[in-house]
């Protein structure tokens, strides 16, 4: 899986598709009523998370990413929901 394709997928998808079948509830509840708070919806909120990851992860918040995506049986949902824990716990 490529950064690049989380990417692209997030921006046309629903991101709670993207998570695949062994999601976090707690995680998906988090991020709705904060995307609520802030007025957007769940894939803005999803793609904002994303961006906001790129851009001020630092190296174990990358470390523990990567190794989500190589364990998991879904990468691009191991990613998205790592990535947005760190935007909710930011």
């Amino acid at each position: 899986m490529h950064l690049g394709r989380l990417l692209d997928s997030v921006e046309c998808a629903d991101p709670i598709e993207l998570l695949g079948e062994r999601f976090d509830l707690v995680t998906v509840a988090r991020a709705r009523h904060a995307a609520d708070a802030a007025g957007e919806s769940l894939p803005a909120y999803a793609q904002l998370a994303v961006r906001q990851f790129v851009v001020s992860a630092d190296e174990e918040a990358w470390a523990q990413v990567v190794g989500r995506m190589q364990d998991g049986e879904s990468p691009e949902g191991a990613c998205l929901e790592a990535m947005l824990r760190h935007r909710l716990d930011g």
